[in-house]
């Protein structure tokens, strides 16, 4: 049985030095994702804001 790997990718601009915006920012957008998926990729310094 052949099955479909369904990938999301969220990509917004990220607040310098703010961690907490940043996950209120990605959290929202994870939730906006309206089909199911199996994966979500996103920014590999999303949760650090570059400290």
């Amino acid at each position: 049985m052949e099955k479909n790997l369904k990938i999301a990718v969220v990509q917004v601009d990220l607040a310098w030095e703010n961690i907490a915006k940043n996950l209120d920012v990605f959290s929202e957008k994870i939730e906006q994702i309206q089909e199911d998926v199996d994966l979500i990729i996103l920014p590999e310094m999303f949760s650090t804001a570059f400290r």
